[in-house]
C-alpha cells in the first residue's frame, strides 16, 4: 500500500511540473526557429517589406551567436554559414 502511494505521488508531482523543466529546447530545436525566422527576413525584403524584414535578420543573428556561444560543438559549419548569410544581408 505504501508503495502504491509513493507512486500516486511521484506521478502527481511530474504534473506539477512544467513541461519545460523536462525538455529544455535542444540545438537543433534553437536553429529550426532561427531557420524560419531568417526565411520569414527574406520574404518580408522581397516583398519590400526591407525594415521588417531587417528586424528578423538581427533577431535571428542575435539568436545564432547565442547558439555558437552556447552550443560551441553543434554543427559550427552550417552556424558559420548561416552568420555569414546574415552578415551579407545586413550589409546589403
Amino acid at each position: 500500500m505504501k508503495h502504491t502511494l509513493w507512486i500516486a505521488f511521484i506521478g502527481c508531482l511530474g504534473w506539477a511540473i512544467p513541461a519545460q523543466v523536462h525538455s529544455a529546447a535542444s540545438p537543433q530545436d534553437d536553429y529550426l526557429q532561427i531557420y524560419v525566422m531568417i526565411q520569414e527576413g527574406d520574404k518580408l525584403t522581397q516583398g519590400g517589406q526591407n525594415s521588417q524584414g531587417r528586424e528578423k535578420y538581427e533577431t535571428a543573428m542575435q539568436r545564432l551567436e547565442k547558439l555558437k556561444n552556447e552550443n560551441p560543438e553543434w554543427e559550427p559549419t552550417i552556424v558559420k554559414y548561416r552568420i555569414k548569410y546574415l552578415t551579407e544581408k545586413l550589409e546589403s
